[in-house]
C-alpha cells in the first residue's frame, strides 16, 4: 500500500511518498496552493498508485485552539471531494524546523532549503504515521450520521466481522454529565438546576427541550462538552494496541472531526423512518423529534467526505454485502500493519 504525505500550507504544498511496504519514504515536490492543487494531487495519485493519504495536523487541534474554521480543514473538504482515497492525520508538530534541520545536516545553501522544506517536512509527516502505525497498529473506522439512522447498528454489525473495539462518543458524553464528573458540574453551573431531577441528576430531556428550542444555549453546551469529549475519545484511542477500532462520531462533519479517523462511514435513512425508530426507542413526539433533526446537517452535499456510504431505511438484508464489503477492507488494512 502506498502511501501520499501533504504537508498543506497557505501558500505551499509539500508532497512525499512511500513505497508498498512503508520502508523507504521520498519527498515528491512542492507545488502551489491554488485552483489547481487538487488536479495535481489527484494527478500523483493516480500514476503512482497511491491508496492512501496523510495530511500533517497541528498538534494544538487536540488542545482545542483550533477552531472549525481552520483552513486546513477546508483543504480536506475540497481534497476529499476530489479523490476516492482514504485520508488519515498526523501531528506536524516541529516537522518544518525538523525538515530545516534535515536540509542543513546536507550542507545545502538557505535558497535551496526554502525550496525543498516543505517537501522534506511532508515526508517527516509521513514517516511519524508510519511510525505511529507501525508501533501501535491500530486502524480506526468513524461512523457517523443524524439521530435514528442506525450509527450503533452498522457499528455492532462490523464490530462481529472485524472483532473491533467500540467507542461510542455519545456514551462519552453521557458519562461526562453524570453527577460529579467534569460535564455536569460546568453544565449545572450555566443552566441552573432547572434542568436536574429529583435526584440532583441531569435530566437529559429538560436539557434537551432547552438547548433544541434556543441555537446560542445549543451552541453552549456543544462548547462546554465539546473538548472534554474529543480528550476522553482521543485517550481511548491511544489505550489501545493492535485493534480495529470503531467511533460512533454523532456530529462528525459540524465538529470537523476528521483527523480522528482513517476510514469514515455515514448511515442515513428517510425522514419517515427517522422518526419512527427515535420515537418508539427514546418514547418522545415526532415534534422533539423533528426539532432535533433541524439542528443535524442534512444535505447530500456533505456525503462526499465520507468512503462510504449506507442506507439503513430496509433493514440488515440489502446492505450485509456493503458492511462485509468494508470490514474486509479495514482487515485488510490491519494486515498490512502487522507485516511492518
Amino acid at each position: 500500500m502506498k502511501l501520499l504525505g501533504i504537508d498543506w500550507g497557505k501558500s505551499k504544498i509539500g508532497i512525499a511518498l512511500s513505497d508498498k511496504e512503508w520502508s523507504i519514504v521520498t519527498p515528491h515536490n512542492v507545488i502551489d496552493y491554488d485552483k489547481n492543487s487538487f488536479k495535481k494531487i489527484k494527478s500523483i495519485i493516480d500514476n503512482y498508485n497511491i491508496e492512501h493519504a496523510v495530511i500533517g495536523l497541528p498538534l494544538s487541534i487536540y488542545e482545542n485552539k483550533i477552531k472549525r474554521e481552520w483552513e486546513g480543514f477546508r483543504f480536506f473538504e475540497k481534497l476529499k471531494s476530489k479523490i476516492d482515497i482514504g485520508i488519515s492525520w498526523c501531528n506536524e508538530k516541529y516537522s518544518s524546523n525538523r525538515a530545516f534541520e534535515r536540509l542543513s545536516d546536507m550542507h545545502m545553501k538557505y535558497s535551496e532549503k526554502r525550496k525543498k522544506i516543505d517537501k522534506t517536512a511532508a515526508c517527516i509527516i509521513l514517516e511519524r504515521f508510519i511510525d505511529k502505525k507501525k508501533n501501535k497498529k491500530n486502524v480506526i473506522i468513524a461512523i457517523s450520521g443524524n439521530i435514528g439512522t442506525g450509527k450503533t447498528f452498522v457499528a455492532k454489525k462490523l464490530k462481529k466481522i472485524t472483532n473491533a473495539k467500540i467507542i461510542d462518543m455519545d456514551k462519552i458524553s453521557k458519562k461526562l454529565t453524570e453527577k460529579n464528573n467534569r460535564g455536569y458540574e460546568k453544565i449545572v453551573a450555566h443552566f441552573g438546576n432547572e434542568i436536574l431531577d429529583d435526584n440532583n441528576c441531569i435530566n437529559r430531556k429538560k436539557l434537551g427541550k432547552i438547548v433544541f428550542n434556543d441555537k446560542n444555549k445549543l451552541k453552549k453546551l456543544n462548547k462546554i462538552l465539546h473538548p472534554l469529549i474529543i480528550d476522553k475519545t482521543c485517550n481511548k484511542i491511544n489505550s489501545y494496541n493492535n485493534s480495529v477500532i470503531i467511533i460512533e462520531v454523532p456530529l462528525l462533519v459540524e465538529n470537523k472531526l476528521y483527523y480522528l479517523y482513517d476510514y469514515s462511514l455515514l448511515t442515513k435513512a428517510s425522514k419517515d423512518v427517522i422518526i419512527s425508530r427515535v420515537r418508539n426507542r427514546d418514547q418522545v413526539k415526532s415534534d422533539y423529534v423533528k426539532k432535533i433533526m433541524k439542528k443535524q446537517d442534512n444535505s447530500k452535499t456533505k456525503e462526499f467526505l465520507f468512503d462510504y456510504i449506507i442506507s439503513t431505511d430496509n433493514g440488515w438484508s440489502p446492505i450485509k454485502d456493503k458492511i462485509n464489503h468494508i470490514g474486509n477492507h479495514v482487515i485488510n488494512f490491519k494486515k498490512n500493519l502487522n507485516r511492518r
